[in-house]
C-alpha cells in the first residue's frame, strides 16, 4: 500500500475545489482533505496521512516560476505575465494571447501558490485543448506534499475572471499530482460535491451542451429524472421524444399542429404509461359518445362564430355588440335567459319550456297574439278594445265573440251605425234595450 500511495503521490480526498471571486482576480479555496502517505506527521501524528484544509477566500497567494518560489506577492493571480518555458525569467504575454497558469495546494500550510504558465496561445480554445500536452516545468522547490489543484487560462490584460469567453478555471482530478498536465476528470458527482455553486455555464465558443445516445439505440433514454427512490418520473430519448408527469406554466409551445393523419387514418393518442405521444388508428379507438366543442373559428366581417363539434357538425352564433343577441335560427330557451344592460334582439321563434314571468310591460307588435291556455285572469276590471282608434270618426263595430264549435257564433257587439248594444247569434243580433 505505501509503495502504491508514494507512487501516486499527494491528491485531494474531498474539497479544496477552485472558484473565482466575482468581479477580481482573486481566488476562493473550499474546505477539503489532503491525503498523502505519512506526510502530515507534524500537524496530525495519530493520522499522519489525511490533513483538514479550511476556507481560503482571497488570502495570500504565493507566486512561482519554473525554477522556484518568488514569494508572498498580494492577493490576486498575474495575468499580464508568463515564464516562457519555465526558464525563470518573466515576461509580459502578448496582446490577446491566452497562458495556463496553474494553483498548487501547500496542504500543511494551507496555502495557494500561483506558478505562471509557460506557452502563449492565440485563442482560449487552442489554450484548452494544448495545455495538457505542454513540456512543462513544475517549481522543484515545492514541498512533497504539494499538488495541483486547478489549472487557469486567462487571456492578458483581463481585470477579473467573469468571461468564460477569456477565463477559465478548470479543477484538476483526484490524482493530478505534481505533474504538468494534470488532467485527471473529476466524476460529476465529485465536481458537483465540492462545487460552491454547481452549474453549467454555456458560451458562444462552445455553444450548447449535446447529449448524444452514442452506441445505444436511439430509442433510449439519454437523459432521465428520478426521484430519490430511483423511479423515472421523466426522460429524454436520443430520438427527442419525452415524458414528464406534468407540465406547468403559463403557456406550452408545440412545434406542429397535432392532426389527423394524411390518410385520415389514424390520431394523435397519448400512451398512459409511458407518457408518449403518437399516431394511433382510428378504427382501433373506442370513440366518446358526449358531444364537446372542438375548435371555433371567427369571421370579422360577418361578425359571426362558426363552433365545430367531435361529431364533425357545426352551428354558427352572430354576436352584436349594438342590439346584443342575434339569432338566425330557431332559441330554445331551458334555462333563464336575460339581458340587463341592453335589448335582446330575437329575429326567429323563441320557445320557452319553463315558467316565463316578465317583470316589466308587455308590448307586443305583430298581428295576431294567440293565448292556448284554460284559464285566463286579468286583474284590470276595465278592457279596452280596439285601441287604436284614438281619433276621427269611429266605423268599425267592437265587443266580444264567443266560438261555440259547430254551432252559430254568439256575439255581443257595439253597432257604430246605430250607436247601441247588439246581441245575439253572428248574423242575427238584436239591440239591446237599456232601461234607464
Amino acid at each position: 500500500m505505501e509503495d502504491l500511495t508514494t507512487s501516486i503521490g499527494p491528491f485531494a480526498i474531498s474539497g479544496n475545489r477552485i472558484s473565482k471571486i466575482t468581479g477580481t482576480l482573486k481566488l476562493q479555496k473550499s474546505v477539503g482533505e489532503s491525503f498523502y502517505f505519512g506526510g502530515f506527521q507534524v500537524g496530525t501524528p495519530k493520522n499522519p496521512n489525511i490533513n483538514t484544509n479550511s476556507l481560503l477566500s482571497g488570502s495570500t497567494i504565493v507566486r512561482a516560476k519554473g525554477t522556484g518560489i518568488i514569494g508572498p506577492s498580494g492577493t490576486t493571480i498575474d495575468v499580464n505575465n508568463y515564464d516562457p518555458n519555465g526558464t525563470g525569467t518573466i515576461t509580459s504575454i502578448g496582446a490577446n494571447q491566452y497562458v495556463a497558469h496553474r494553483i498548487w495546494l501547500q496542504p500543511t500550510e494551507n496555502t495557494l501558490v500561483f506558478q505562471y504558465g509557460q506557452y502563449q496561445y492565440s485563442n482560449l480554445a487552442d489554450a484548452r485543448v494544448n495545455f495538457p500536452l505542454e513540456n512543462y516545468i513544475a517549481p522543484t522547490v515545492l514541498s512533497q506534499e504539494t499538488y495541483l489543484v486547478a489549472v487557469i487560462i486567462c487571456r492578458a490584460g483581463e481585470t477579473n475572471l467573469d468571461n468564460t469567453a477569456r477565463a477559465q478555471i478548470i479543477p484538476q482530478g483526484k490524482f493530478a499530482g505534481t505533474g504538468g498536465g494534470g488532467t485527471t476528470p473529476d466524476t460529476l458527482q465529485s465536481a458537483y460535491n465540492n462545487s460552491t455553486s454547481p452549474e453549467i455555464v454555456t458560451d458562444g465558443t462552445r455553444g450548447a451542451v449535446d447529449f448524444r445516445a452514442g452506441s445505444g439505440l436511439d430509442t433510449n433514454n439519454i437523459v432521465t429524472f428520478q426521484q430519490n427512490s430511483g423511479t423515472v418520473n421523466g426522460f429524454v430519448t436520443g430520438l427527442g421524444n419525452a415524458k414528464f408527469n406534468s407540465l406547468s406554466g403559463s403557456s406550452v409551445t408545440i412545434s406542429t399542429i397535432p392532426t389527423l393523419n394524411n390518410s385520415g387514418t389514424q390520431i394523435l393518442v397519448r400512451n398512459s404509461s409511458t407518457g408518449l405521444v403518437n399516431y394511433r388508428d382510428v378504427s382501433t379507438i373506442t370513440p366518446d359518445t358526449d358531444l364537446y366543442i372542438t375548435g371555433y373559428t371567427y369571421n370579422p366581417t360577418t361578425n359571426t362564430f362558426t363552433i365545430t363539434r367531435n361529431d364533425l357538425s357545426a352551428f354558427t352564433a352572430t354576436i352584436s355588440t349594438v342590439s346584443g343577441l342575434t339569432s338566425t335560427g330557431n332559441i330554445d330557451v331551458q334555462g333563464n335567459l336575460s339581458n340587463s344592460t341592453g335589448i335582446l334582439t330575437l329575429n326567429d321563434n323563441v320557445l320557452v319550456t319553463g315558467n316565463a314571468t316578465i317583470n316589466g310591460d308587455v308590448t307586443i307588435l305583430g298581428t295576431a297574439t294567440t293565448i292556448n291556455t284554460e284559464t285566463l285572469t286579468v286583474e284590470d276590471n276595465i278592457i279596452t278594445l280596439n285601441s287604436t282608434v284614438t281619433a276621427g270618426t269611429p266605423t268599425l263595430d267592437s265587443g266580444v265573440e264567443v266560438l261555440r264549435g259547430s254551432a252559430t257564433t254568439a256575439q255581443f257587439l257595439w253597432d257604430e251605425t246605430n250607436d247601441y248594444w247588439t246581441a245575439g247569434l253572428s248574423g242575427s243580433t238584436k239591440r239591446v234595450i237599456l232601461k234607464w
